[in-house]
């Protein structure tokens, strides 16, 4: 299975640049939907499509509806509240599939883990228990590749602080201008602020879990 994120001209964001770095790779801003240029979908569905793209024949997983809403797919889903083909309502502490996955991902979602978003209770062991369980559903090999959005979630900001995720590798992007990210430290990334400078996230994570047992 592959999966291509392509620009489209249907948008009403003029870009300043057309592509942005992370670790010396080069990758296109993305525009497809509305003003996706005023939020972090800008970079963060670009650098999950590379792990997209490089996951043909693959068992996927999606946790949390974003690709799977813009684009047709022909992989798993689990979301508490989107509807959709292949969309299950379930908590993903209540997933057990019947198969493993070569890749699981997940857009601006695990910020979302026992933060009471969606009216639970606050519960900060949920999110590292949530973790703990996606990686448990990797085959042999598989990777689990999330991004979250910084200042949205204190614990989750607090476990980045401390390295304390189960991540093996995590990468940070800024915006420094309204339509430019740059890469940059852990410790400025995790003191950015939700919704300030300019709208939405002004940083996010990228966070990559390869099982090699």
């Amino acid at each position: 299975m592959s999966t291509k994120l392509i620009m489209s001209d249907k948008h009403d964001f003029e870009l300043e640049e057309k592509s942005f770095f992370l670790n010396g790779e080069e990758y296109d801003y993305f525009l497809a939907y509305g003003k996706s240029g005023l939020n972090e979908r800008i970079v963060e569905l670009p650098l999950i499509s590379k792990y997209l793209n490089g996951a043909i024949g693959k068992n996927i997983l999606e946790v949390g509806a974003v690709v799977s809403l813009i684009l047709p797919n022909n992989f798993d889903v689990v979301d508490l509240t989107e509807e959709g083909d292949r969309i299950l309502n379930v908590n993903i502490l209540d997933f057990h599939p019947d198969r493993k996955y070569g890749l699981i991902f997940s857009i601006s979602t695990i910020e979302h883990f026992g933060n009471a978003d969606y009216g639970d209770i606050k519960d900060y062991k949920i999110l590292m228990s949530s973790l703990k369980h996606i990686i448990s559903l990797l085959d042999k090999g598989g990777k689990f590749v999330a991004t979250a959005p910084m200042g949205w979630n204190v614990q989750l900001d607090c476990y980045l602080l401390t390295h304390s995720l189960p991540f093996q590798e995590i990468y940070y992007m800024k915006r420094v201008s309204a339509g430019v990210w740059k890469q940059v430290s852990d410790f400025e990334a995790i003191y950015t602020k939700y919704h300030y400078p300019f709208p939405y996230a002004n940083a996010i994570m990228l966070g990559i879990y390869t099982n090699n047992h």
